[in-house]
């Protein structure tokens, strides 16, 4: 899809430049969700996509270990 942007009245800055680009980007992005919901395409990351990627299950088993220590740790501390 080619969409053409005429300038109106005035010079084109760059600002100007700047801003139609992202408003046509963000229109184009509209449209293609609007699409891939109607076709039944899945477009967005699951949740935990980035945790995933990051860390293995055991790096995450001992972070959430040390946070849970230092949460006991905490409490102790406030039952003194």
């Amino acid at each position: 899809m080619f969409v053409c942007v005429c300038q109106r009245g005035g010079a084109a800055t760059p600002h100007n430049q700047s801003s139609t680009t992202s408003t046509q980007g963000l229109a184009a992005a509209k449209v293609a969700i609007e699409r891939m919901n109607k076709e039944g395409i899945k477009w967005k990351r699951p949740a935990d996509y980035y945790a995933e990627m990051v860390k293995s299950d055991g790096h995450m088993r001992k972070v959430k270990d040390q946070l849970m220590y230092q949460q006991r740790q905490i409490e102790q501390a406030d039952e003194r």
